[in-house]
């Protein structure tokens, strides 16, 4: 596993799914093909194609499912958070969900990392607490076993 090669295909599927909510598409067979068409543009050493693929088909699939965990856990912040932080936590809450084999804290650093990246300055202390609560309060009993 190549960590360079998942932070980078982090930040393509953040970028995937930030596109679709401004254009507010809803079908889901355009967005893997736009996903799928997306993906020629880069070298195959560089990103994690199998990866991308499954994440983005995972969170459309898991949709409800994320959106239930986001709200539930940040139903007094929830109006501090913009798209973009709440696309980083739908990443971060599927890979908890379907990536037991990537360590909690590499998707939690992933997170604050993007966050850093695409957000507001201090973001990333908000998404941290909020990550590392949804982890230990949902996910932490199936990942430790």
């Amino acid at each position: 596993m190549n960590f360079i090669k998942r932070k980078k295909s982090r930040e393509i599927i953040l970028q995937v799914i930030y596109s679709w909510k401004i254009l507010k598409s809803k079908n889901i067979y355009c967005k893997i093909k736009e996903t799928q068409s997306l993906l020629k543009n880069f070298n195959k050493n560089s990103v994690d194609f199998t990866f991308i693929i499954n994440l983005v088909k995972g969170i459309i699939k898991h949709k409800k499912y994320i959106n239930l965990i986001i709200k539930k856990y940040t139903y007094k912040k929830v109006r501090y958070l913009g798209k973009i932080e709440k696309i980083i936590l739908s990443i971060a809450i599927y890979e908890f969900k379907k990536n037991k084999n990537t360590p909690y804290k590499v998707i939690i650093n992933e997170s604050i990392e993007l966050t850093k990246k695409f957000c507001n300055v201090n973001s990333y202390k908000l998404i941290n607490s909020i990550i590392n609560t949804i982890y230990i309060s949902e996910y932490k009993i199936n990942h430790d076993k």
